[in-house]
């Protein structure tokens, strides 16, 4: 190895990293050669000096806590100083810069949420074994009253924003394929009710995807036992 390889050894081995096959060679060679064993003196008084621990005299301590503490009263801003800086005109600047700045970033964030895409509602229309599925929303609607003892129940949501025209094609369609109106959504109730002959139910659910994304739970056909589908359907997002 040369002297170079050995020197580049010698800070880990003070930091006691240097394999010990290493430390041995480099003690070894230190010992022979003059410039190395020099070097290798000096380093070593450097990392016992470093290693001694410094003693800092109290009164110098006590000192240095009377300098900062009168130097940071020094830098405290008075009364009339902070009246200096809400009368500097480029103070002033200052504060119109930021609110102008906050006013762009509010418009902005609107803007954004203007023309960014928004969830898009997906139809998911279920049918279950349970033919009183759409009882329960009946119940919270005050419909319940409409429905015979026994008859099987569905509820849908049409996922869009009540309309007065869509309301009317919801009732034109029920009678068209020989349902019943039992209650007409309005704008301030939008949820109708009516009444289907099983085996038309699904014709109805597949016109309401024409004009919306559906949620739907309704009562598989096989488990209706009554002759007519009391169904619920709401609007709204």
């Amino acid at each position: 190895m040369e002297c170079s390889d050995y020197r580049e050894q010698m800070d880990e081995y003070f930091t006691g990293t240097l394999e010990a096959h290493r430390a041995k060679a480099l003690e070894e060679h230190v010992s022979t050669c003059e410039g190395c064993g020099h070097e290798f003196a000096d380093f070593k008084h450097m990392m016992e000096a470093v290693a001694e621990p410094i003693v800092v005299p109290v009164a110098f301590k006590d000192e240095l806590r009377r300098a900062v503490a009168k130097e940071a009263k020094r830098q405290l801003p008075t009364a009339p100083s902070f009246v200096h800086i809400f009368r500097n005109p480029f103070f002033k600047v200052l504060i119109g810069a930021t609110a102008a700045a906050l006013l762009l970033l509010a418009a902005g964030l609107v803007w954004f949420e203007l023309i960014l895409p928004k969830e898009t509602p997906v139809t998911v229309v279920t049918y279950v074994e349970d033919q009183s599925t759409g009882m329960e929303r009946l119940v919270q609607r005050g419909l319940s009253q409409l429905v015979p003892p026994e008859s099987a129940t569905g509820a849908a949501k049409l996922l869009i924003r009540y309309d007065d025209a869509v309301a009317g094609q919801m009732d034109e369609q029920a009678v068209s394929v020989g349902g019943e109106v039992l209650n007409s959504a309005n704008r301030s109730q939008p949820f109708a009710l009516y009444a289907f002959s099983p085996d038309v139910l699904s014709f109805y659910v597949n016109f309401l995807k024409t004009l919306g994304p559906v949620e739907a739970s309704l009562p598989r056909i096989g488990s209706i036992t009554s002759d007519k589908v009391y169904v619920i359907v709401e609007l709204g997002k």
